[in-house]
């Protein structure tokens, strides 16, 4: 097979060579509620970027995610022998995987891990960087405030606003407490441990209690939602790494890290709010690039929207 364009897994819009996206490795999921985006498919905590290149994969990867979802990889992969196709049945094996590995393995259906005592494929699904970008900066979301004469009280905010409150997270994470001498070094990383269980949620209720519009500290108050938790992807992956670069001092890397998992939780927010599921994504092997058909779809959800829009306008004026 030659070469095709790759499919956007939010806008379903054709993406071409060199174009820039955000990759989200994706499980294989135990059948859940259709309730959820997760049914089927969930995503890595971590995405990462790159570009297309036009063979269904992707090249001049970079960010965290890279070498975190190579690195889970490489520990819970389940190893395959060659088949009997030596073009198709390759072996993956975990002395030498690495990234081309992984476009590889996962174009010919063979990358999978032991997770759970459970066999699980591993997939993909690719978002356009700039639908990405454009969704972040133009997306509103609302906290409910209570409801007074004049109704329903909310305050809004943005993507930008959870990112500037997240340094007082990064304030709570990164206060050096002095060690007491004269405990045991064997019971000192005992009690870390016990103060690393559940720390996200704890330090961001704290500040929640503190200031209920710290946006991240809301965000992270009640963890990673349960249909994101209990896959092979476990949000442990996150909290481990968070507290290696608190434990390394290093600050950047930790705020890096804690954006590109909010982004991921962003995404899997407005998939859930538009109905999707996570899923690598048809027309593999598909030349096509023809707009009308997206055009005239978004025509007809503009039009069903308009016209549920003006009944319910209708009855909130009749009822007054």
């Amino acid at each position: 097979m030659g070469c095709w364009n790759q499919t956007c897994g939010l806008t379903q819009i054709h993406i071409r060579a060199g174009e820039p996206v955000l990759v989200f490795p994706l499980i294989e999921s135990n059948r859940d509620s259709l309730c959820y985006s997760t049914p089927y498919w969930t995503p890595f905590p971590i995405p990462f970027a790159s570009e297309y290149n036009d063979y269904g994969g992707g090249e001049n990867s970079s960010g965290l995610g890279l070498d975190m979802i190579l690195h889970f990889l490489q520990k819970n992969l389940a190893e395959i022998e060659q088949g009997e196709n030596k073009y198709h049945d390759i072996a993956v094996k975990r002395e030498g995987f690495d990234e081309d590995k992984f476009w590889e393995a996962i174009h010919e259906m063979r990358l999978k891990v032991n997770v759970y005592n459970k066999e699980k494929e591993i997939g993909f699904v690719m978002i356009k960087q700039s639908v990405v970008d454009y969704l972040i900066e133009h997306e509103q979301f609302s906290q409910y405030e209570g409801y007074d004469e004049k109704g329903s009280k909310y305050t809004k905010y943005k993507f930008a606003d959870i990112l500037t409150s997240l340094e007082v997270v990064l304030d709570k994470l990164f206060v050096v407490e002095e060690e007491d001498s004269d405990v045991p070094e064997e019971l000192r990383e005992k009690l870390k441990f016990l103060m690393r269980y559940n720390a996200l949620e704890r330090i961001s209720s704290d500040i929640v209690d503190a200031d209920k519009h710290n946006w991240a500290a809301q965000w992270l108050r009640y963890g990673i939602g349960s249909h994101l938790g209990y896959s092979g992807f476990s949000s442990s992956i996150v909290e481990n790494k968070l507290f290696k670069y608190v434990e390394a001092g290093d600050r950047e890397g930790a705020r890096e890290l804690m954006v590109q998992f909010f982004t991921m939780k962003f995404i899997d927010s407005f998939m859930m709010g538009t109905r999707k599921f996570w899923s690598p994504q048809a027309g593999a092997g598909s030349q096509n690039n023809d707009q009308s058909g997206y055009r005239l779809l978004m025509g007809a959800m503009a039009h069903v929207l308009d016209e549920e829009k003006a009944e319910r306008d209708a009855w909130e004026d009749g009822d007054e």
